[in-house]
Parts: structure tokens; sequence; C-alpha cells
């Protein structure tokens, strides 16, 4: 405990450092495992955007938002970034977090044959050009791409909100 006072300062401050502890356990204690989903493809775990904002909702109450949401496409990815900025409620400070994410661009499929008659060459040109794209593809992945970057963003704040999901080494925050 003594790193922690030359750390924080004054002995004073003891109280506030125990506030801030028990407020990192809560930020770190295991997910409820019946809220986490299976990814669409299957191959990966991850929590809802409604259970992250929930959980955004009860611990920060309420106080946190979004900032500089960006996306672009790069050749068939949609790509995303956005500020998640929350209220920390012990430290009374607004704390940001970054988040990323991309998804690819929903393309038209090919029959068989049409595959078939085409080189590789030809299938990889024909998947990196967005004149092939699902009509409207964008504007419905958007909202998609959107929630990702903030799930992603939101995954830094500690386990309760995913940051532990699909790793194969975990290190625990360690408490004194």
């Amino acid at each position: 405990m003594s790193d922690q006072l030359t750390i924080y300062g004054e002995a004073s401050n003891l109280p506030m450092i125990k506030q801030l502890e028990t407020f990192q356990m809560l930020l770190n204690k295991d997910l409820d495992r019946s809220q986490v989903k299976k990814t669409p493809d299957g191959k990966a775990e991850e929590l809802p955007i409604g259970v992250v904002e929930n959980t955004l909702d009860e611990v920060y109450n309420g106080l946190w938002k979004t900032t500089g949401f960006r996306y672009q496409v790069i050749v068939n990815e949609l790509t995303a970034q956005i500020t998640l900025h929350v209220f920390h409620p012990i430290a009374k400070v607004w704390l940001s977090r970054d988040g990323a994410a991309a998804k690819a661009v929903q393309m038209v499929s090919l029959s068989e044959q049409e595959k078939n008659a085409m080189t590789k060459q030809q299938r990889n040109l024909y998947a990196q050009s967005l004149e092939n794209k699902v009509s409207n593809c964008i504007e419905k992945q958007l909202p998609s791409v959107k929630a990702l970057a903030i799930k992603n963003a939101a995954k830094s704040l500690g386990v309760t909100f995913g940051r532990n999901l699909n790793r194969k080494d975990l290190d625990d925050y360690e408490y004194s």
C-alpha cells in the first residue's frame, strides 16, 4: 500500500484509493455468460451492442457519450472509428477510449458457373470492385460497423465489457 500512497500522494487519499480499487473490481468482474453470443460466422464470441450500452448506463449512470464517428470505404471494406467518453464516478473526470472496426462490403454473389469461368485473378478483381457491391449495403452496414467500433472502445474499460472474450491468454488485474 505504501507504493500506492507514493503514487497518489497523502495518506488522506487512502479512502479514495479504496473506492477506485472497488470500482476497478466492478469493471473487471466476470461476465454474465448468458449475455454472450456467437458472432454471425460462429467463429467468436461477442456482447451485443444493447448489452454494452445498458452496462455503460448502469456503470456510469448514463454519463457516457460518443464523438468523432468517422467511416471510410477501403477497397471492399467499411472501416469506422469512434471515441467513447465515460464520466468516472469516483475520480470525477471524463475518460476517453478510441474504438475501431471494419466490415466487408456485401458483394453480389456469382453463380458457380460464373466463378468457374473466371481466373483467380479475375475473381479477386471482382471482389475488390465496388461496382459489384449489393445496392445500399453501405447504408445497411453503417450502423453495424458503428456498433462494432463502440464495442471495441468499451472493451478497453474492463472485463465487464467483453475485454477477455476470444483471448487465449488472460492476465487478471491484481488488487493490493
